[in-house]
């Protein structure tokens, strides 16, 4: 009959029991879990932010071009010249809060 394998603490010549060992190793696995949770859900919140910033900006440009277009999106009705598209109004407000 063969020995069970004796598991030491490293730097010291004490052996770890049973407890400890499932411990350290409950707590090592909880640890990975914690971690590839923190890493998909960075990637995945990137990705809708991203996204969603995208939409925004797309949007912006084009009303910023309806504007200057006289376009019906746009807050303008006549044509301006280059030198009154500094004059215009602003984006929206919903844009700024959300």
């Amino acid at each position: 009959m063969t020995r069970p394998r004796e598991v030491r603490a490293p730097g010291t010549g004490r052996r770890l029991s049973l407890r400890k060992r499932l411990v350290i190793g409950s707590a090592a696995l909880i640890a990975l879990a914690a971690v590839l949770i923190g890493v998909v859900s960075i990637l995945a919140l990137q990705g809708f932010l991203v996204n969603r910033l995208d939409t925004q900006l797309l949007s912006a440009s084009g009303r910023s071009q309806g504007a200057l277009d006289g376009r019906p999106g746009g807050n303008n009705q006549s044509s301006p010249t280059a030198r009154d598209f500094v004059a215009l109004p602003g984006q929206s407000e919903a844009l700024l809060l959300g």
